[in-house]
Formats: structure tokens, sequence, C-alpha cells
């Protein structure tokens, strides 16, 4: 369940998912490392609601060594934290050594869009003003 003003929560909700996959196809998350602070995730709900969060911060963690309580833990805001592996992988333990975390804040909840499906949880990612491409680049 993602938190959102209007729903009265305040938490750190979180979502992970694969770097890639099995045969080393790009996985739902391949491209998170890209993110920046200031850049937008943009979260549809079943019922078609927009959720608008702006990325603070990333955070690349030894594996074993992710700080749980900022990831998972309380917060005063809402937030959506998303998770994937990231650093060289680790063929005797089949895993990445590290965990990249991208945090993020709520910052504008739209009303619902007609005309979506209602079964599906669709992530887009906005770069921020400052990176985006312009006739000049």
């Amino acid at each position: 369940h993602i938190p959102y003003r209007g729903s009265g929560e305040a938490r750190n909700a979180v979502i992970g998912g694969h770097l890639d996959g099995i045969t080393g196809q790009p996985g739902a998350f391949w491209a998170l490392g890209r993110l920046r602070s200031g850049d937008a995730i943009i979260v549809t709900t079943a019922s078609g609601r927009q959720l608008r969060f702006a990325v603070v911060r990333t955070g690349r963690y030894d594996r074993q060594a992710v700080p749980l309580v900022a990831v998972f833990g309380p917060s005063k805001e809402a937030n959506l934290n998303l998770l994937t592996c990231a650093g060289p992988y680790l063929q005797d333990h089949r895993t990445y050594r590290d965990r990249l975390v991208v945090y993020t804040r709520l910052v504008d909840v739209e009303p619902t869009v007609r005309g979506r499906p209602g079964d599906r949880l669709a992530l887009e990612s906005i770069p921020s003003a400052s990176r985006r491409p312009t006739a000049a680049n």
C-alpha cells in the first residue's frame, strides 16, 4: 500500500525490483541508478490516482549493511523507497554485492485518471528540469 496525503498515512512504503534477469536481460529496476535528486517518480494506483514522488537522495550499501530502519522503518512523511541490487555480481553467492536505495518523498496527488486499468501499479520516472535534454544538447 502506497501512502499519500488524504489517506491519513505517513510512513515508508518500499518497492523492490530486479536489476536484471537470470540471463542478464534488464529487469524492472535496470535504470534505477540513473535517478538523481529532484527527479520525479509517478505511481499510478489501482484506482487510477497518480502519486508524484520526488527523489530526495540515493544510497548504495553493502547487501549486509542496508540501513533497515531508514528504508523500512517509521516516518513522519509519506515516502516511497525503491530498492534493487547494485555493484559486482558475486557468482559464489548468486547475488550482487550491494543494494541501491532511492529515497523519495510524496509531493503531489492527482485525482483519478479516467480510462486507466484498475488492476496494475505503473512506475514512471521523469528527470528533474536540470537534467532534461534541451535543443542545445
